[in-house]
């Protein structure tokens, strides 16, 4: 369930096996996941997740590199290095 709306919304149809990938989220919502067991006798009660998990973009962008600093130069070049971010 998203926690903006507090509804809770089938994302899917029961499958086999313990491992689904949930589509068409919101980039900055939080949300609530719980799963229930099912066989011939019925269905579990439902477990959730222990907290809510935020939808982001995994990748973020780099930090500042270091402070460029001259290694070595001549009159025509100059060589410079810096630390990676």
């Amino acid at each position: 369930r998203d926690k903006k709306s507090g509804d809770w919304v089938r994302c899917n149809d029961p499958i086999e096996g313990t491992e689904i990938t949930v589509s068409k989220l919101k980039e900055g919502h939080e949300y609530e996941f719980r799963v229930m067991a099912e066989n011939a006798n019925g269905v579990s009660e439902p477990l959730l997740t222990d907290k809510p998990i935020l939808v982001k973009n995994p990748f973020t962008e780099p930090g500042q590199p270091g402070t460029p600093t001259c290694v070595s130069r001549d009159r025509n070049h100059i060589e410079i290095k810096w630390t990676p971010p």
